[in-house]
């Protein structure tokens, strides 16, 4: 049966492949800038095509959890810190002598990648109270239906009037 399926869609190599990308793009960014224009429309294609070839041409063997996802974002907080090495690495390597706004940059990169950001946005901004999400169902019937089931099913209307 193996035979017959769709080629197996792997979301972890997918997102392999975009961090990979970009993190190319960031470290060779500072000697080729035409290159992030370029990785922007490559970025546009990729999803098109990878959305087309795992809705059509696919199938998926485990289901991708949300977590990978929030890596992928935690993952790009590291792409201000490869541009600014790159920029650092390149600089030096041409010019012979490195600019204090460089190094300034690549402390901030770091900086900014390996702070708690999430836990420092909390402190800075707090919010007064967070509201429960849960209600019970008849609140909810209430609230969000505007029909009633068993008036609207064809089967069970003549009985809910």
């Amino acid at each position: 049966m193996e035979k017959f399926e769709d080629p197996e869609f792997s979301v972890a190599e997918e997102y392999a492949e975009v961090i990979r990308l970009m993190y190319f793009t960031a470290w060779f960014s500072p000697i080729i800038p035409l290159g992030i224009p370029m990785t922007a429309a490559t970025l546009f294609l990729l999803y098109w095509s990878k959305k087309y070839n795992l809705l059509r041409r696919s199938s998926l063997k485990e289901k991708p959890s949300a977590e990978i996802s929030f890596e992928m974002l935690e993952m790009l907080e590291y792409f201000c810190v490869i541009y600014s090495c790159g920029t650092l690495t390149f600089d030096y390597i041409f010019s012979g002598y490195v600019s204090w706004v460089v190094v300034l940059a690549c402390g901030v990169g770091i900086v900014n990648a390996f702070l708690p950001m999430g836990e420092l946005n909390e402190y800075l901004f707090p919010i007064a109270d967070k509201k429960s999400a849960e209600v019970d169902y008849h609140e909810a019937e209430k609230r969000f239906f505007d029909t009633d089931y068993r008036r609207s099913n064809p089967v069970t209307h003549k009985a809910a009037e």
